[in-house]
């Protein structure tokens, strides 16, 4: 699934671990990355990662919950997760703060190893529509 990611834009990268995707991403698009992830190390050795790719300007950590992201609405041009929100315990939930974060028009691409759980932004709204009761 392609995101489109262009120079200047801003991407959340929800469940990065030690961030190698973002730091990929970064260098080809020249977007700015951010990675959420809820393990403090994970974070501590991505940012060492990112300072010795010399990125650290670039790309970023938080520690957060992809069910309860700190950030305002409309942030990100777009968001990806890559194997990452099988994990979550309300998939809905993680679908509604991706939504809140993401600016008007912005993309979403998420991989996870569940085969029927491959989704691209054209498909959020019916698929949030239809699991949530809406």
């Amino acid at each position: 699934m392609q995101l489109n990611i262009k120079p200047g834009d801003k991407v959340a990268d929800l469940g990065c671990g030690v961030g190698g995707p973002m730091r990929e991403i970064a260098t080809f698009t020249g977007a700015t990355v951010v990675g959420v992830n809820n393990n403090a190390y994970q974070c501590q050795r991505g940012t060492y990662l990112n300072i010795k790719a010399d990125l650290n300007g670039q790309c970023s950590f938080v520690k957060g919950d992809f069910m309860n992201l700190d950030f305002p609405d409309n942030t990100f041009d777009a968001v990806y997760a890559i194997e990452a929100l099988c994990h979550a315990p309300n998939i809905v939930t993680v679908f509604k703060e991706i939504m809140r974060v993401l600016k008007p028009g912005g993309r979403v691409s998420v991989r996870t190893p569940l085969p029927f759980f491959s989704l691209s932004s054209n498909l959020l709204p019916f698929s949030l529509a239809a699991t949530s009761g809406a």
